[in-house]
């Protein structure tokens, strides 16, 4: 209801008529009247606002949150089975197990996947992202041991060395090869062993292929070429798994050993049941 262009009086008049059981603010809403204008005017019109209702009404309940598409443990696209866990992508992508982990990587937002095998809890967290990577094998080293069951698997292959050990033991082999592998040590190793099987082994092979037009696994090569590294700088011995004239050197038979020894050992982390060679 709109007011305007009436005396003082007649508001008053208007007002009192009013039904109170619709409005209920009149005597806020005269006060909201202006002075009268010179010409007996009311300023611009005023318009009269309904009733709060007599009881305040329930507040409304928030719908509920919508359901995420997927839940965290299949956001990757790892929908663990229920008695078996994620042992069948294991099986399914063994012979492709590294692509298959950098894929299953980065598919995940945080570039960490928590696997299980055989339902049960978190068998082990796999981590791409580098500041993980530096918490656990720097920041807090001591917190992330190999644990009883790793060494296990590979004290066949690795024994109680520096790389299958922890606590105690870890620390007193890693003293001691920090004395063998000091910066110095390493720059000599560098500039003696590495340039050596560049010159003599690497670079000429390479230029045969191409000379030859033949393609190189360099996969392979580079196998070849960190193995016999290795093995001068941590045995003192030169196996010659890579030569100028081809990938079989004098020992290329220990370099395969070593790496079905490696084979095997992976195997055993995949199996649903350890076992032993």
């Amino acid at each position: 209801m709109a007011i305007s262009q009436a005396s003082s009086s007649q508001a008053h008049a208007s007002l009192r008529a009013l039904d109170c059981r619709n409005f209920v603010h009149s005597e806020q809403i005269l006060a909201n009247f202006s002075p009268i204008q010179s010409n007996g005017a009311l300023p611009s019109p005023i318009h009269l606002l309904p009733p709060p209702p007599s009881r305040p009404l329930p507040p409304r309940p928030l719908p509920p949150p919508p359901k995420p598409s997927k839940t965290p443990s299949t956001i990757h696209g790892l929908k663990p089975h229920p008695l078996l866990g994620h042992l069948p992508h294991f099986l399914s992508n063994r012979h492709r197990i590294l692509d298959w982990f950098t894929e299953t990587l980065l598919r995940s937002p945080t570039h960490t996947i928590s696997l299980r095998i055989l339902g049960g809890a978190a068998a082990a967290v796999v981590t791409a992202d580098p500041r993980n990577v530096e918490h656990m094998l720097r920041a807090r080293f001591d917190n992330y041991p190999k644990g009883a069951h790793s060494a296990s698997m590979l004290h066949d292959l690795l024994g109680r060395g520096i790389f299958n050990s922890d606590g105690d033991p870890w620390r007193r082999q890693r003293k001691a090869a920090s004395f063998e592998f000091s910066r110095r040590s390493l720059r000599a190793f560098v500039v003696d062993a590495v340039q050596s099987e560049l010159a003599e082994r690497l670079l000429p092979l390479l230029e045969k292929a191409e000379e030859d037009g033949d393609v190189v696994d360099l996969q392979k090569v580079l196998e070849r070429f960190s193995f016999d590294n290795i093995c001068k700088v941590a045995f003192g011995e030169d196996p010659g798994c890579l030569s100028a004239e081809g990938f079989a050197g004098r020992n290329f038979e220990f370099m395969q050993a070593f790496e079905e020894a490696q084979n095997i050992v992976i195997g055993r982390f995949m199996s649903p049941v350890m076992f032993h060679i």
